[in-house]
C-alpha cells in the first residue's frame, strides 16, 4: 500500500506510515464501539447479593 500512496500523492515516507497506523487504530476502535452494544448481557448470578429495594 505504501509504495502506492507515495508514487501517487508524493507524501512522505514517514507520514504515510502514520497515517497507515492512526486509519488501522481508528478501525480497531470502531470495531470496538459497534461490537459492545450488541453483545448479549447476561443476568447476574444467582449467588451475588442483589440491591436493597
Amino acid at each position: 500500500m505504501r509504495p502506492i500512496l507515495r508514487d501517487v500523492s508524493d507524501v512522505d515516507d514517514g507520514l504515510i506510515g502514520l497515517l497507515l497506523l492512526g486509519y488501522g487504530l481508528a478501525g480497531v476502535v470502531g470495531n470496538f464501539a459497534a461490537g459492545g452494544p450488541s453483545l448479549p448481557r447476561r443476568p447476574p448470578h444467582p449467588a451475588s447479593p442483589s440491591p436493597p429495594l
